[in-house]
């Protein structure tokens, strides 16, 4: 019981934390040079504190243990409050320090021997039992007394160790930086004996690549083939409801005017544009196509018969958000609504469906392209894919295996692969990814019936970090498509999209598309 009683004089007094850039090894390399073990005999530091020279907390390590410190301060010991470390790596590299501050557990056993020994001692010097009884606990209670005062003067010394310990921790870090420094002068010092074996080096690994860089010339500039199906991606006005007007703050007439509709067809048939995908997109939350507005749809088909092309809406949605293609339900009111818009507007060419972000495991979408295969009897069935996947942007839920792209191209009529977001910093990267991505994709779409368009980027976007707009861009992707020996086995090309396009992004693309 008494044993007991004495365990609280040896709780912690303060436990918290520190971070520091020395490892484990190095701080008990560090704080073994700073405060030598006293071992059987003080350092000349502690002995000036004993004996009341110094008015400065000093730090002697304990012999067996470089992470045991016994702070002593002039005119009283304050050994009665240690300090404890147990080093932790933390992720960043540096080492978090879990520190406690308490009393040495080799003087309970001190007090455990004095506290029997008093007991022994009153009965033992005491004739009358009771007497000695009395003498023992008055004895132990004086022990007690002294444990007490001994704690509470400890509570009060605690923020000056802990402060002069943080302070020497913080020196100790300094001087392993001057110390790295130091070393790292030296080397700089011998280095700089040799000032033409430097400028060399240097040339070594940084100009030659650079030089190579600046030689290698991976696309071509020359005019593509007359492919017979070039297309745009169109924005969400020029078929879309009122409603859309209104909750985004849009102008009807840019969109709903004839003026303005044979404007936009009339540059698109002066581009070699012969395809169009406009908006009607995301899926309602049960399924259904977007709304539009059917007499809108009519006027719009009236025009792009006069140029002679072709109008296939852009349907579906956000993955498991608007777009569900693994719910049966969602997937038979958005067949069932397909199917009646292709009713009401049969001349529309089609439907292009793309849900974003499509991972190429799932086999929903499969199932969605069978379901809508009998709705589009006679018409063309599109899908905006995904390319195949590339060491520079190594996302799966944007990128298709080629056997996946194959699966995708037996169960529709037309894929427009889109061929951006890469992250690529460099453009000429970029246009080299774009050589590769077509022999790719020609290669595998040339055993189905599928058509195979190639999507390229004409908007802004900086600063997103997947798109660079200096690197994909029109003319970086048409001179990588342009590169490509297959570029005769694709039937067209397809810009995202019209509203950012301008006369110099119209330029570039004439350049290519004659």
């Amino acid at each position: 019981m008494t044993m007991k009683l004495f365990d609280k004089y040896f709780q912690p007094y303060a436990e918290y934390c520190l971070r520091t850039t020395l490892s484990e090894d190095e701080l008990k390399e560090a704080l073994a040079q700073e405060c030598p073990a006293t071992s059987d005999n003080l350092s000349w530091k502690a002995i000036k504190a004993a004996m009341g020279l110094s008015k400065t907390i000093v730090f002697s390590c304990a012999p067996d243990d470089p992470l045991h410190l016994h702070p002593i301060k002039a005119y009283r010991n304050t050994s009665r409050g240690d300090i404890f470390i147990r080093c932790e790596k933390a992720s960043d590299g540096e080492t978090i320090l879990h520190i406690s501050i308490a009393q040495s557990e080799k003087y309970k056993w001190l007090l455990y021997a004095i506290g029997i020994f008093a007991l022994f001692w009153g009965v033992a010097a005491s004739f009358v039992i009771w007497w000695g009884i009395f003498l023992s606990v008055v004895f132990i209670g004086l022990v007690f007394i002294v444990l007490e005062c001994c704690r509470a003067m400890a509570m009060d010394e605690v923020p000056q160790i802990r402060q002069d310990f943080e302070s020497m921790l913080r020196a100790l870090e300094k001087k392993a930086f001057c110390r790295e420094i130091k070393m790292n002068n030296k080397l700089l010092k011998k280095l700089g004996k040799s000032a033409f074996r430097i400028v060399a080096a240097l040339a070594v690994i940084l100009g030659i690549p650079a030089i190579a860089y600046l030689l290698w010339q991976p696309g071509s500039n020359e005019p593509l083939p007359e492919y017979a199906n070039n297309a745009i991606w169109l924005g969400h006005g020029w078929m879309g409801d009122d409603g859309w007007f209104e909750r985004n703050n849009r102008n009807k007439d840019n969109f709903r005017r004839v003026e303005k509709i044979s404007a936009l067809f009339k540059k698109l048939s002066g581009n070699k544009i012969s395809t169009v995908y406009p908006h009607l997109c995301p899926a309602q939350i049960n399924g259904k196509i977007a709304s539009y507005d059917s007499v809108q749809v009519e006027l719009f088909l009236d025009i792009a018969a006069q140029y002679n092309i072709k109008v296939i809406p852009w349907i579906g949605g956000v993955f498991e958000e608007s777009a569900r293609p693994a719910d049966e339900k969602w997937r038979k009111n958005f067949v069932a609504s397909v199917d009646e818009l292709l009713k009401k507007h049969p001349r529309l060419a089609g439907v292009q469906v793309n849900i974003e972000p499509w991972p190429s495991d799932e086999v929903g979408f499969l199932k969605l392209l069978d379901e809508l295969r009998p709705v589009t009897e006679g018409k063309i069935l599109s899908v905006a894919a995904y390319p195949p996947p590339t060491r520079w942007h190594q996302f799966p839920d944007v990128h298709w295996p080629l056997f996946y792209i194959i699966r995708l191209a037996n169960h529709c009529d037309q894929l427009a692969v889109m061929m951006y977001d890469t992250a690529i910093p460099l453009e000429k990267f970029y246009i080299k990814l774009m050589t590769d991505w077509t022999n790719q994709l020609a290669a595998a779409t040339s055993s189905t019936d599928c058509e195979l368009l190639l999507g390229i980027p004409a908007y802004d976007d900086a600063g997103v970090g997947y798109h660079h707009p200096q690197v994909e861009n029109i003319n970086s992707a048409l001179q990588g498509v342009s590169a490509s020996p297959r570029k005769n086995a694709i039937n067209g090309i397809a810009i995202y999209c019209e509203w950012e396009m301008n006369e110099n992004k119209w330029r570039n693309w004439r350049k290519f598309i004659r």
